[in-house]
């Protein structure tokens, strides 16, 4: 009479292990999609990006052998199996909640951290050399509605000869047909309403407020 309550934890471990095994196989697939398909795109922060696609490598296959143990210890029934497989659960567990508490006291760093990045990358925007950047830049800040790290003038500190009297093109609404790349025949009237507009024009960093909406459109940089 109690083999067949003890039957249905026995699957039921088998099968949250199972759910687990996918799951790191899972990362372990993205961490060797992200380390070799988007290095390119690590300019952009001006870092390596080796060490999260790493860390996400090494944590699937944690999760893999745990999840082993787990499943092999349920169908065999394998007692040292399954303690091996509990102290891994414990371990994962408590890396787990490190992991979560250092993420809540350390985020402030982190944006900050982010944020310097992003204003460093600036500076590689169009350069041939570094095209990771010219498109990480041009994707984000058409997806996302936004210009610059903390705002437009960000452009300007970074390239002062480039974006002077423009913006890169990727900062503009393609649907407004004012939008140009003639930034050499601004007039002092254009050059006044582009800093108006500036002002109420929102960062990256705060890409969640857009500006597409505006009546006007920025003086775009084209090549």
């Amino acid at each position: 009479m109690v083999s067949g309550p003890i039957n249905c934890v026995k699957y039921l471990v088998f099968i949250f292990n199972l759910i687990f095994f996918l799951f790191g196989i899972t990362l372990v697939a993205v961490g060797a999609y992200v380390q070799t398909q988007l290095s390119a795109y690590l300019d952009f922060l001006s870092t390596n990006i080796n060490g999260p696609a790493i860390l996400l490598i090494i944590v699937g296959l944690i999760i893999f052998l745990v999840s082993f143990f787990g499943c092999c210890g349920a169908v065999k029934e394998n007692y040292c199996m399954v303690l091996t497989f509990s102290i891994l659960m414990m371990v994962l567990l408590v890396c787990q909640i490190g992991g979560a508490i250092a993420g809540f006291v350390y985020s402030n760093d982190i944006k900050q951290l982010v944020t310097t990045q992003m204003k460093k990358s600036m500076v590689n925007y169009d350069d041939p050399e570094k095209g990771g950047v010219t498109k990480t830049w041009d994707t984000v800040q058409t997806k996302w509605h936004c210009c610059g790290t903390d705002n437009p003038d960000d452009w300007t500190t970074a390239q002062p000869d480039k974006f002077d009297k423009a913006y890169p093109k990727s900062c503009c609404d393609d649907q407004i047909e004012t939008c140009d790349s003639s930034s050499s025949t601004l007039n002092k009237q254009k050059k006044k309403e582009m800093a108006a507009l500036k002002t109420s024009v929102h960062g990256c960093e705060y890409a969640e407020l857009t500006f597409s909406n505006n009546d006007k459109c920025l003086s775009c940089w084209g090549n």
